[in-house]
């Protein structure tokens, strides 16, 4: 599962943002499976990454909110490694740059609001 994560990162970076999708849905798929909420958010952050990619940033901006608050949660001392928080960074920014202040704010709050069941549907959409 996890190397399925990592290949949807590097395959988003190289911009195969269809193969990027299926590589983090499988990932997750897995991951749910294996009931391992670490590895389903981090699966997220990837979807929001191909959200923010094909115009959709307020569906990213509640997937990173939910994200955030998840891992926040989790009672990890390092809840992603440096890739996986580079990642995020950087789906983080895009994701902004396409949004008013305000139309950012409010989704990403709906996205604290999400429990992972949500957030699975919303990025599964």
């Amino acid at each position: 599962a996890i190397t399925l994560h990592n290949l949807g990162h590097t395959t988003l970076r190289l911009g195969d943002i269809g193969e990027a999708k299926v590589l983090f849905k499988e990932s997750s798929s897995l991951f749910q499976k294996l009931e391992y909420t670490r590895g389903i958010t981090l699966c997220l952050v990837g979807l929001a990454g191909v959200a923010s990619s094909v115009g959709q940033a307020e569906r990213a901006a509640r997937l990173l909110g939910m994200a955030k608050t998840a891992l926040e949660a989790s009672n990890v001392p390092l809840p992603m490694g440096p890739a996986d928080q580079a990642a995020y960074d950087r789906y983080l920014a895009a994701t902004k740059a396409q949004l008013d202040l305000q139309v950012f704010a409010a989704a990403w709050e709906v996205g604290r609001q999400m429990t992972l069941s949500q957030a699975v549907a919303c990025a599964l959409e």
